[in-house]
């Protein structure tokens, strides 16, 4: 037994070794780069081979190379072969020497071989500037001559930024700025005779086009310029307010594109908070945050800034309350992180019958919040008002009050019904329009894009009379729809969606006393049939 597991463990050894492919170093490769040149080399590697391109700088002065990498797969194999070089943003060839550059295909498996074609392009770069600092910016100017009848085609420089700055070169003479690329590049002008521009830390080679009919000169300006933060000034530097306020924020000696982002608190409690720049304050409490500023190619730096802010005065609007016969109700935006004393004057004097918390959460601004003053009495004028309040320290810092609103409830008695008459109904189908709506995103959730559609919808007039006429109301509400008048008739055109022609509907009927609020009776259900 334990001589068929040795034999066969022995066959399997040697078929693997069968199919090894074994390691085999190719001759190395010779690119000799003798002056400015784009061009490209091409080998193949079986699976196992290693092989080296050599790169040699055969002039007197510095070179640059950049280069990269296609393949051309054949066969199956699971992985290309590596290079332990990098040349996609440039290296620099000092004069003679040899840059060596080894591929291999490290552990691979499959069959195949796979073609490489390393594209490469080389300048002899005429000067090479690396002196830049934020106290001294450097200013270039460099000439070159068209030697006429046969001289090199091309001039290159390369520019060494240290930190981001602004980048100026202007071209005097008939040469043209026709590319530029290493760590980027660089917009230029329609004419190729300027760039200006901001530009990120790194190395930029300038080509310059010379032409070749006659002997001249051309002239070349380089202005390399810093960009700064500047100098961050918030006035003032701590503010304790009680409604919303300006806090004025610049920059000093900074460049003009710099620009500065909205100041974020974020609490422990994961709450956060929004404070605009040269905008309003919405958030509550004794905070000291940071304020960013700065942009992608200078980066960012933070300052802080102390804040005390109490609730601002609520903007309230007299159609946001609701009004019925024994509550009023009122439902709106608030400034998120406020809190509030909903007040009722009632006995004479003001007394707190709620106490409102708006809730915070991270990018929000402003809340939906709605709260009801129960236990009121029918056909009654009450006053209402709310008192902004902070908690900071365990000191409660009240802010302005808003206005007082004067609101009635509505009637104890519902309308006397004498009659509800249907008529002029009509069904009308439904169908797409041409209108197309785009999707958006809203939170986290993507609403695709869709054509606007009218639903199948059924059209009819309700007619209501009275027993007789309501004293102290304007009018009827006949299902939610406000409906003017004081005389013993009313109607109304309804739509609704759906063919409900010679179906039961639900009609309700109360009156109001005001059109901002309502001020609503008691209602009346009445179950007619739409013919």
């Amino acid at each position: 037994m334990k001589k068929n597991v040795l034999m066969g463990v022995l066959i399997m050894f040697a078929m693997m070794l069968s199919t090894m492919h074994p390691i085999a170093a190719l001759e190395p490769l010779t690119v000799n780069l003798t002056g400015a040149t784009e061009n490209q080399v091409t080998f193949t590697l079986e699976k196992g081979d290693q092989t080296t391109v050599n790169f040699v700088n055969q002039t007197d002065q510095t070179m640059n190379l950049v280069a990269n990498n296609t393949m051309v797969k054949n066969g199956n194999l699971s992985r290309g072969p590596v290079a332990d070089q990098d040349l996609s943003e440039g290296k620099d060839l000092s004069p003679h020497e040899t840059l060596p550059v080894h591929f291999s295909y490290g552990s691979p498996t499959g069959t195949g071989s796979t073609t490489i074609t390393m594209s490469y392009k080389a300048a002899t770069i005429k000067q090479y500037q690396t002196s830049q600092s934020e106290d001294n910016p450097v200013v270039i100017t460099a000439s070159g001559t068209y030697e006429g009848g046969g001289g090199p085609s091309y001039d290159y420089f390369a520019l060494q930024l240290t930190q981001p700055s602004y980048v100026k070169v202007t071209m005097e003479g008939e040469a043209s700025i026709i590319d530029n690329y290493s760590a980027g590049h660089l917009e230029s002008a329609n004419d190729r005779k300027s760039i200006d521009t901001r530009a990120k830390a790194g190395k930029y080679i300038l080509q310059i086009a010379k032409p070749q009919e006659r002997l001249a000169e051309y002239k070349l300006h380089v202005s390399l310029t810093p960009i700064s933060y500047g100098q961050l000034v918030i006035e003032p530097a701590h503010i304790s307010i009680n409604q919303k306020t300006n806090v004025k924020v610049k920059l000093v000696g900074a460049d003009p594109i710099v620009h500065l982002s909205y100041v974020n608190h974020k609490e422990a409690s994961g709450q956060e908070h929004t404070f605009e720049v040269d905008g309003s304050t919405l958030f509550v409490g004794k905070k000291t945050i940071p304020v960013t500023y700065g942009d992608e190619l200078a980066g960012y730096e933070e300052k802080e800034l102390s804040l005390m802010v109490v609730t601002g005065k609520p903007a309230l609007s007299l159609e946001n309350f609701t009004a019925v016969t024994n509550s009023i109700s009122y439902s709106g935006n608030f400034p998120a992180g406020g809190c509030y004393k909903v007040m009722l004057y009632k006995n004479k004097k003001w007394q707190k019958v709620k106490d409102l918390r708006v809730e915070t959460g991270a990018g929000s601004l402003l809340f939906k919040k709605q709260f009801t003053i129960k236990g009121l009495k029918a056909n009654t004028k009450y006053r209402v008002r709310l008192d902004p309040y902070t908690k900071v320290d365990g000191k409660t810092y009240y802010g302005k009050s808003s206005p007082v609103f004067t609101i009635s409830t509505g009637l104890k008695s519902a309308p006397p019904i004498k009659s509800i008459k249907i008529s002029k109904v009509k069904f009308k189908k439904g169908y797409r329009t041409n209108t197309w709506v785009k999707g958006y995103w809203f939170g986290n959730t993507y609403y695709p894009g869709h054509y606007v559609r009218i639903p199948d919808r059924t059209s009819f007039t309700v007619t209501v009379t009275l027993n007789k006429k309501l004293k102290g109301t304007k009018g009827l509400v006949i299902n939610g729809k406000k409906v003017s008048g004081r005389s013993k008739t009313f109607k109304k055109t309804m739509l609704v969606e759906g063919n409900i022609k010679g179906k039961k509907y639900d009609i309700v009927v109360s009156s109001f006393k005001d059109h901002n609020y309502g001020g609503l009776s008691k209602g009346v259900k009445r179950k007619v049939t739409i013919k």
